[in-house]
């Protein structure tokens, strides 16, 4: 791949060196033993009492921060900006990480809208943008610059190293060649380009001058959000240098919705997050002509690219899946349907005088709200069970459904309550055992077995049977069903997968068979993960039409490692230890474990991670030269 430009790096390398190297000096590594899981990532919590979810909102970061600093909060769920760094890593009771994370900033362009519609004048505007400059003025430096559609953490899918061409530094002799070879030449003189429809070279009936409307781009960043607004300026600026006109226009984050969902747009900025699981699965949706991602958000076509995609997702093995993604992701960084800036970063920052036990999952950072697992790690210093863990979320719930969830917020806080089938490996991305300890896949065909058998798959599900619910419930294979049949085709957020399930069976108790009409690696994943199992017995108590069902605050029962307990729209969640928890905790401690049926996978090892000990100095400036050598769900930034 291209070199990474160190010089222009400064501002990173001096945040994140005296990120790494006042944690080095103010943290020192401890000693204390500590349990861990086994390589199977069985999850042992929670250690904790409570957990409580306190909302700062994006114009409550000051005090956000102060309450970090003054101990009454004990880890804060978004990116540290630059500006409070110096006083939280010289702070000898408060960890700062970082880490490359899973999302990336990006601009959407409407290919449907001229002159977005035309690729030469797609790859002109990549061309002008200095990616380094917008990484610098958004984020500080920390992130890293990106071509790929798919970011660097997903080692296994990105293509940064395969592309040819670069679009990291501004390359305006680049840009107005592309410019020039798709007909956008200044015909008139008057340092602005005309559309030169003819292709004459000669202004011509049937020429676009440069102040028609059609030639007036608009980019739209989020209303008062300063990254999105650096990589939209950014941009604004290289295409004036173009000779195009570019206006900067903020739009608050619902109007900029419902504007693109008309197709009124030209560019609008946002970040964008990949699917833990199968990260090209966002390339199907996204990129594929006629599927209703792409034409809501890029309204783009090529009939090469769905042919590869097409292939992509009828393939059957990971290593078919990983071939045909490469190639189109290939297909797409030429085609630039939309432009990638940087891969964003995790900056997360946590006291550490009370608690102990952070560690990260790739992509996702120590205590970034998509990290499930770190209210299952937490624990007292001391060893004992017990403590009120304080995490600042930065955005109240729009709802307390787990199946109407939006936001990456609401979802931080209901994989506590409620769990899915499965679950993914925190370091490999590889699924682990959730409600069910195991699962296969079986092809089938219509007209042998049952008549209402039809061509696709079926997918097996063995679950534990020692689960309960927080009413003391037991939690069955009906609850699964269900869930499946009922609750979650009426979500707003699953629709499309959930069509594809057509039957579901209940052979006994404690197994589950999904019927699904299609085939492809991609199937198994997009029917059932992040799918909220819920309870029979409570959910039939409440609505028909789910669409309108929220729970109340007795309502919100689940089988996961926390119970609801308290809820002040606006102000906090508090959630108490489950003590029934199929992992029991109590055991734990002692080494022992009660399990149900399944693998024997509950034993705990031994390891030193506490306090989850800060990257070396040069460890951490390595990551940042050298990482361009290395995602279920978007927020409302």
């Amino acid at each position: 791949m291209g070199k990474i430009k160190i010089l222009t790096l400064g501002t990173a390398l001096a945040v994140m060196a005296l990120v790494c190297f006042s944690t080095a000096v103010a943290t020192p590594m401890s000693s204390a033993s500590a349990l861990i899981w086994t390589s199977d990532f069985t999850p042992h919590g929670a250690y904790i009492d409570e957990m409580v979810f306190t909302v700062f909102t994006t114009s409550e970061i000051p005090q956000a921060m102060l309450a970090i600093q003054a101990g009454e909060q004990d880890a804060y769920d978004e990116r540290v900006l630059a500006s409070y760094l110096p006083n939280l890593v010289n702070d000898p009771d408060i960890d700062v990480k970082y880490s490359l994370g899973s999302s990336y900033r990006v601009l959407v362009l409407n290919s449907q809208k001229f002159p977005i519609n035309i690729t030469g004048f797609r790859r002109a505007m990549a061309f002008g943008m200095d990616k380094y400059r917008v990484n610098t003025e958004a984020i500080g430096g920390a992130g890293v610059p990106l071509d790929s559609y798919v970011p660097l953490v997903a080692t296994e899918w990105t293509v940064e190293d395969q592309l040819t061409t670069h679009f990291y530094d501004k390359d305006i002799v680049s840009a107005n060649a592309s410019l020039e070879a798709s007909g956008f030449r200044d015909l008139d003189g008057d340092g602005y380009r005309e559309y030169d429809a003819d292709d004459s070279g000669d202004w011509s009936a049937g020429d676009l001058d440069d102040d028609d409307p059609m030639m007036q781009v608009e980019l739209w960043p989020t209303l008062e959000y300063g990254p999105a607004i650096a990589a939209t300026s950014v941009t604004a600026a290289g295409m004036l240098e173009m000779g195009l006109h570019a206006t900067v226009v903020e739009k608050d984050w619902n109007t900029l919705v419902n504007a693109i969902e008309q197709g009124d747009h030209w560019v609008a900025c946002w970040t964008e997050n990949i699917p833990i699981v199968n990260p090209t699965k966002v390339l199907y949706d996204y990129y594929r002509t006629g599927t209703p991602e792409n034409v809501l958000y890029y309204r783009f076509s090529n009939a090469s690219i769905d042919a590869v995609l097409d292939q992509m997702s009828a393939a059957t093995t990971p290593e078919d899946v990983k071939t045909y993604a490469r190639q189109a992701t290939l297909m797409l960084a030429y085609e630039q349907p939309l432009i990638v800036c940087y891969n964003d970063a995790n900056i997360n920052t946590y006291r550490t005088d009370k608690f102990e036990g952070f560690f990260e999952f790739s992509g996702l950072g120590y205590t970034n709200g998509g990290n499930p697992y770190v209210a299952s790690k937490v624990r007292l210093k001391s060893g004992e069970l017990g403590g009120v863990f304080k995490y600042i979320l930065s955005e109240t719930l729009d709802t307390t459904s787990c199946i109407l969830t939006s936001t990456g917020y609401e979802d931080t806080v209901m994989q506590y309550v409620y769990e899915t089938l499965w679950n993914i490996d925190p370091n490999t991305w590889d699924p682990i055992p959730g409600l069910a300890y195991d699962w296969s896949i079986d092809d089938t065909s219509a007209g042998v077995g049952e008549a209402w058998v039809q061509d696709g798959q079926k997918f097996t599900f063995n679950l534990y049977d020692n689960v309960t619910w927080h009413d003391g419930t037991a939690f069955t294979s009906e609850d699964v069903k269900y869930s499946f049949d009922t609750v979650w085709p009426q979500s707003p957020q699953r629709t499309s997968e959930m069509d594809d399930i057509y039957r579901v069976e209940t052979p006994d108790a404690y197994t589950v068979e999904l019927y699904v009409n299609k085939t492809g690696y991609f199937e198994w994943a997009a029917t059932t993960d992040g799918v909220y199992i819920v309870p029979k017995h409570i959910w039939t108590a409440g609505e028909a039409d789910f669409t309108t069902f929220i729970p109340n605050n007795n309502q919100m029962v689940g089988t996961g490692p926390f119970m609801w307990n308290e809820y002040t729209p606006g102000e906090y969640i508090s959630m108490l230890r489950y003590d029934d928890w199929r992992w029991d905790i109590r055991e734990t401690m002692d080494d022992t474990t009660t399990d149900g049926t399944g693998p024997d996978d509950t034993t705990t090892t031994e390891d030193d991670d506490g306090g989850a000990p800060g990257f070396g100095l040069f460890a951490a400036i390595a990551v940042i030269i050298t990482s361009g050598a290395v995602f279920s769900r978007r927020r409302r930034k």
